[in-house]
């Protein structure tokens, strides 16, 4: 009877043997047992991921962890980027998920990581870090900060996603900066038509060296007092006589119609005033005969309306 219960102990021991390695070796159990913070299930799950290229098992058992530390590890050290991204997916710490950006390549991970990241500058630091566009595409819909995003979109390269940038700033001050500095012309644009701040599009109405900006910021424009500078400005003649022909007011008309120093400004001042008394003086003392000529026929006009 002792020798019968001595095979039998032998037989269980066995038993509990084979099952402790097959245990180890079963990733969804050691997740299980890792999940109760036991530290040698997690240490040989950390260690099956970094050897293991069953993606599709490790990434089910990693999909139910919560166990931090043992997500961090996986996130950084597991051999195929599908798992890191997984582990990525879980994490909660702002610190290793931005690590984890800086510094893993895989467009997986990145995007895993973009989602949970909530760290503005981290973020943006992930944009300095890769050339792939999806993960940039990420980088701007995860950037709220204002600052950050002007310095996004006055970046040279990849036009449309400068441009997207552009158009989430709603500071004008930030709007005024890339519209003054990005380094792709459709930045510009985008961010002068988000601009409403009149003193700076009036500013780069006239010194903006990129022809489209500058009409766009006149189109922009309202203030009379600003479309008067931007027309009497020596710079861009389109732009100036685009600014003329906003004018309403009738002061800033005439100044325009005296002043310019273009003479299609003039010419494009002269055709919208009622002033009588400025015509006539347009009409004998401007030195462009076709500006002349043009508050002649105004005068005329007036004439016959009245």
């Amino acid at each position: 009877m002792p020798g019968a219960i001595h095979i039998l102990t032998w037989f269980v021991l066995l038993f509990l043997t084979c099952a402790a390695a097959v245990a180890a070796d079963d990733p969804d159990k050691l997740g299980q047992e890792c999940q109760k913070k036991k530290r040698r299930a997690c240490e040989a799950l950390v260690a099956i991921t970094i050897t293991s290229i069953d993606s599709d098992t490790l990434t089910a058992v990693i999909g139910r962890l919560d166990n931090q530390e043992a997500l961090g590890r996986i996130a950084k050290d597991a051999r195929v980027g599908s798992v890191r991204a997984a582990a990525v997916a879980r994490l909660s710490s702002q610190q290793v998920l931005g690590e984890i950006a800086r510094k893993d390549g895989d467009r997986e991970v990145l995007l895993a990581a973009l989602a949970r990241l909530s760290d503005q500058a981290a973020i943006y630091e992930v944009a300095g870090a890769t050339t792939d566009r999806e993960v940039l595409t990420g980088v701007v819909e995860r950037l709220i900060d204002q600052l950050l995003l002007a310095a996004f979109a006055k970046a040279k390269g990849y036009r449309d996603l400068r441009v997207s940038a552009a158009v989430r700033i709603t500071d004008q001050a930030a709007l005024a900066d890339v519209a003054r500095n990005a380094g792709e012309p459709g930045a510009r644009v985008a961010a002068v038509a988000r601009l409403e701040d009149q003193a700076a599009l009036a500013s780069i109405a006239q010194e903006s060296g990129i022809d489209t900006v500058r009409s766009a910021a006149v189109e922009k424009l309202t203030d009379q007092a600003g479309l008067a500078q931007v027309a009497k400005a020596a710079g861009d003649p389109v732009a100036a006589v685009a600014a003329a022909a906003k004018l309403t007011d009738q002061a800033f008309l005439a100044e325009v119609a005296k002043a310019a120093g273009e003479w299609r400004v003039r010419a494009a001042a002269v055709a919208k005033l009622t002033d009588p008394a400025v015509l006539a003086a347009v009409a004998r003392d401007d030195r462009i005969e076709n500006v002349r000529a043009a508050a002649a026929r105004r005068l005329e006009e007036l004439k016959k309306t009245r």
